[in-house]
């Protein structure tokens, strides 16, 4: 491993990390901004004692649980992926060495 490697490491990992986190926070408040306010109403509907809409609710909250979950997934593996190709060394024609991705 060459001198600069570590430094390129650190780098592109500080780098990756700040942009993946603000990928996640701007999918976040895309999420939350599209499926919240459908929810208010709702939510009022459960003060009167409203069984049903009380299982409408909960039902609705964990489904844009499950899709937070998911962007920060996604956006996590992109960020793998991108720390990978910004320190992976090229050959002569700019290619990686391993263009494949191993699966274990």
């Amino acid at each position: 491993m060459s001198r600069a490697a570590v430094p390129r490491l650190v780098g592109a990992g500080a780098v990756s990390t700040a942009s993946t986190g603000v990928r996640i926070g701007i999918g976040w408040f895309a999420l939350w901004s599209r499926r919240v306010p459908p929810l208010v109403p709702l939510a009022l509907r459960t003060v009167g004692a409203d069984a049903h809409a009380e299982g409408i609710l909960r039902d609705e909250v964990i489904a844009v649980f499950r899709d937070s979950a998911e962007i920060c997934w996604r956006e996590m593996r992109r960020g793998v992926d991108d720390i990978d190709n910004a320190t992976r060394d090229r050959d002569e024609f700019g290619v990686p060495r391993r263009p494949y991705r191993v699966k274990s």
